[in-house]
């Protein structure tokens, strides 16, 4: 910008204004910041109500959990015992407006204000131990909560968010051992419960821990995997896999089955199913191939991978259009295609441990957080 004076007092301006449509487009790091170890969990995007904005719960190999604000300053630091297991939920166990983080490990159960002080009653001691995340439910939506956790030793043990076990599930025999995590949803108001034991059995139980039998499933069948939809609270469906690995789907309302389907043949499992704009997705990989497919059947695409090695895969719902989030951990990459198989701009993005990807700026900016060997800690602005 120039600006000359004249001799009649007039003043002239010269303006350039260059604007480069690339710089705005591209993936850029927006800040790093180093831990004391790398990290031991995938980080998560949280609500902190002190600052009424999200923030990154992290942990490193040391088990400390940080938590970080959106500008790479350090909340709290504390040390815990075990790997967190599962995602961190957030309650408001006061019913006050302010957030709480409620998390377990392989031994405990830890709730922890945005301060990093661990709660009165906390942290319960799991005596089995679990490799099962909490199943954490506030069915009447009154933030009472019901925080159930999964033993070891044909146990399943259920706690209020004081801390305290709740009638019927203190704990509840549960032979033979589930073999995947304890769901639950409100039907006809009432809560319950649901998973697969090692012989593929069905059991539902209600709140007081008491069998609800309800649901005609065929009790002959032999069941691999299981997750549901809630459509309203007197309409569910349930999605799963049988011993033949034929996915299916049965619906209910109240308590008659209204359909059960056929939606796809599944090669292998387990599968691994995502909410995206309230919409139900499935991903499945069979050796170097994944297929990704909605909850009416149809296949979006499919990919095929350099090797069958362990992968990181997300969902990704961005600009109206599914994308596909994974990390190669063992070439140290991190891809965002679209359907096409296209890469995004910018990306892969070296890393070599967990990532996330999501809304850290409470709008509708995507970010991607993620760490490599050297102990740092990522956060990359996604346009």
């Amino acid at each position: 910008m120039q600006m000359s004076a004249t001799n009649n007092k007039n003043y002239l301006t010269n303006v350039q204004i260059s604007f480069n449509i690339n710089a705005n487009n591209n993936t850029e790091l927006l800040w790093e910041l180093n831990l004391d170890t790398t990290l031991n969990m995938k980080p998560q995007i949280v609500f902190n109500s002190n600052t009424n904005q999200n923030a990154i719960m992290v942990q490193d190999l040391k088990n400390q959990v940080y938590l970080i604000n959106n500008e790479s300053k350090i909340l709290f630091k504390i040390p815990v015992y075990g790997k967190i297991i599962g995602n961190v939920n957030q309650v408001d166990a006061f019913n006050n407006g302010k957030t709480q983080y409620l998390f377990n490990t392989n031994t405990q159960i830890y709730l922890l204000d945005e301060t990093g002080k661990i709660l009165q009653g906390y942290p319960i001691w799991i005596p089995t131990g679990t490799e099962f995340p909490l199943q954490v439910s506030d069915y009447l939506n009154d933030k009472s909560y019901q925080i159930f956790a999964i033993g070891k030793f044909y146990k399943i043990w259920c706690y209020n968010i004081q801390a305290k076990l709740q009638n019927g599930w203190n704990p509840k025999n549960y032979y033979p051992n589930p073999i995947q995590n304890i769901q639950s949803f409100n039907f006809r108001n009432e809560l319950i419960t649901y998973s697969i034991n090692q012989k593929g059995k069905l059991n539902f139980y209600q709140t007081n821990g008491k069998m609800y039998s309800n649901f005609s499933f065929d009790s002959n069948m032999i069941y691999k995997y299981m997750t549901h939809e809630v459509l309203d609270s007197n309409f569910i469906k349930f999605y799963y896999i049988d011993s033949t690995n034929q996915f299916k789907v049965k619906e209910f309302h109240t308590i008659l089955p209204i359909k059960n389907l056929l939606i796809n043949s599944i090669k292998s499992v387990p599968i691994k199913n995502f909410v995206l704009n309230n919409s139900l997705y499935f991903l499945t990989k069979n050796g170097k191939d994944i297929s990704i497919f909605n909850n009416v059947g149809i296949t979006l695409f499919t990919k095929n991978l350099a090797d069958t090695f362990n992968y990181q895969f997300e969902l990704i719902y961005k600009n109206g259009n599914i994308h596909l989030c994974y990390l190669d951990s063992l070439q140290g990459m991190l891809y965002l295609e679209n359907k096409g198989n296209k890469p995004i701009d910018k990306f892969p993005l070296k890393a070599n441990y967990y990532y996330t990807f999501g809304h850290l700026m409470n709008d509708e900016n995507y970010f991607v957080i993620t760490a490599n060997f050297d102990n740092k800690l990522f956060v990359y602005q996604v346009k």
